[in-house]
C-alpha cells in the first residue's frame, strides 16, 4: 500500500491474530495494526496522517 508518498510492510502476527504493518521507507518508527484487512489500508492512512501532523507539530522534517 502507498499514501502520500509512503509504503507499507505489512506482515501477519500469528500469535495474535493480527496484521501488523510498519512504514518501509521511513527511518522513524511508524506502525499500525489492525484484526482484520478491511480495516488495514484506514489505520495505514490514519497512521501517516498522524505521523504527518506530529512533524508539523514539533517542527521535525519527515523523514
Amino acid at each position: 500500500m502507498t499514501y502520500k508518498g509512503y509504503e507499507a510492510k505489512i506482515e501477519y502476527d500469528s500469535k495474535e491474530m493480527i496484521y501488523v504493518g510498519t512504514l518501509s521507507n521511513c527511518s522513524d518508527l511508524v506502525s499500525f495494526h489492525s484484526s482484520n484487512i478491511r480495516d488495514l489500508r484506514e489505520k495505514f492512512r490514519l497512521a501517516v496522517d498522524n505521523y504527518l501532523a506530529l512533524c508539523e507539530k514539533t517542527g521535525k522534517i519527515p523523514r
